[in-house]
């Protein structure tokens, strides 16, 4: 099988994040920059909707509406408040 994009970033360096699903609902999830490497049912364990300070979630990764020079990245780590 071979992976495919998610509209995920690495909870490590943001970079994109790849998936390949693999057997009993498991997906192995690959970051394309870092090479970080999670099998998990789910992608937060990878990516920084998992992101956690205190046991509380604090991002979630959202399309970039304001894609710039500047800031160019199509999935972006958006704060949350709750």
């Amino acid at each position: 099988m071979t992976y495919f994009i998610v509209d995920h970033i690495c909870k490590f360096c943001k970079g994109r994040l790849l998936a390949k699903p693999l057997e009993h609902s498991n997906v192995q999830f690959l970051c394309a920059d870092c090479g970080h490497q999670e099998i998990a049912v789910h992608v937060a364990a990878a990516c920084m909707c998992g992101f956690k300070i205190k046991g509380k979630k604090i991002y979630r990764c959202v399309l970039n509406e304001h894609k710039s020079t500047l800031n160019p990245f199509q999935i972006i780590a958006k704060f949350i408040t709750s």
